[in-house]
């Protein structure tokens, strides 16, 4: 028996199983659709979609669609570091002319002629 029909055969009708019958049918799925699929499949094929499947040692457990998830940590900024992502954004923000390869307006829109 394929996998396919195994889960046909045996797998709840739950979120998961939808996206794992069109990955094993070598049909293409987005990221979100892979993580709900493995979810799928690591719970034998029945996760019910409403459960927290209580694996925080798993690597796609804060992508998990259902269920209650740790918060990620957020980062602290030494001062210093502040300072210079300030320094950056005002660099940034001021108007920089495009680069014209020293070729000047006027003489551009003649070869442009």
């Amino acid at each position: 028996m394929t996998k396919i029909d195994s889960i046909k055969k045996y797998g709840i009708t739950a979120s998961g199983r939808k996206e794992l019958l069109k990955h094993l049918s070598s049909e293409r799925i987005t990221l979100r659709q892979a993580v709900i699929a493995k979810c799928y499949d690591c719970m034998s094929f029945y996760g019910d979609g409403r459960n927290d499947c209580n694996s925080p040692d798993c690597s796609l457990y804060p992508f998990m669609p259902y269920g209650t998830k740790p918060q990620a940590p957020t980062r602290k900024l030494s001062e210093t570091h502040k300072t210079r992502l300030s320094a950056t954004k005002k660099m940034r923000s001021k108007a920089v002319e495009p680069f014209s390869g020293g070729v000047s307006a006027s003489e551009q829109s003649k070869d442009d002629v």
